[in-house]
């Protein structure tokens, strides 16, 4: 049973954010929700007691309403990034599974601020965190990712 808080850890000036993150691929590309002036993965923060794989078919089913299965998802890599977030001034050590959804996606629906994007279009696109980016361009995936924006 999981709990509806966030698995996010204040510590003085510091935070430690447990993330998922979802790589979803369609015809067009990738969906990306769109920030201001930035764009992310479909994904979330990691609720107390639950798997980083219950929390990406949770966030996939939030954001664009599609059911999946854990049988549905790959598990890509590990990525930990440290950055100061803007609102506050915050140190931040996030820690985000990276997961892909297996199937190229049909047919769906997007709403909100959630768009498709080529990999060409990707390529002039700000995303967080930056090294997203250059994962999503290589189409590479290192065990594990250490960045420091």
């Amino acid at each position: 049973m999981t709990n509806n808080k966030d698995l996010t850890l204040n510590v003085d000036e510091f935070c430690l954010n447990i993330r998922v993150a979802i790589i979803a691929k369609t015809k067009n590309g990738y969906i990306l929700e769109k920030k201001d002036t930035y764009n992310f993965l479909i994904g979330g923060r990691i609720k107390i007691n639950e798997s980083s794989s219950e929390a990406a078919i949770r966030e996939i089913k939030e954001e664009i309403n599609l059911d999946i299965t854990e049988e549905d998802l790959e598990f890509k890599t590990v990525i930990e990034n440290f950055f100061t977030y803007e609102i506050g001034n915050v140190k931040t050590h996030e820690i985000c599974f990276l997961y892909e959804i297996k199937k190229e996606l049909e047919n769906i629906n997007l709403e909100n601020n959630f768009v498709e994007c080529s990999l060409e279009e990707i390529k002039n696109l700000e995303i967080r965190p930056t090294i997203l980016q250059k994962l999503l361009l290589e189409e590479k995936m290192p065990t594990r990712v250490v960045h420091r924006a």
